[in-house]
């Protein structure tokens, strides 16, 4: 069984550990937009980066496109 790695505690109260699951296109898509990126962020970076830009055009009014199902 391999050991589950644990969150260091100064951490443990500031961050949220979340499992997704997504479309082959969408990680896809994420994968090519990591790829065009300087330094080519790691896929949790580079989604927590979308994501954050996502909300922060939600809050500044941007009106998203309809979610793909």
């Amino acid at each position: 069984m391999i050991p589950e790695k644990r969150m260091p505690p100064k951490l443990a109260s500031k961050i949220k550990k979340m499992n997704l699951i997504l479309t082959d296109d969408l990680v896809k898509r994420i994968d090519a937009w990591r790829g065009r990126q300087e330094g080519v962020p790691n896929a949790s970076l580079a989604i927590r980066q979308l994501l954050e830009w996502a909300l922060d055009a939600a809050d500044a009014g941007g009106k998203p496109k309809k979610v793909r199902k």
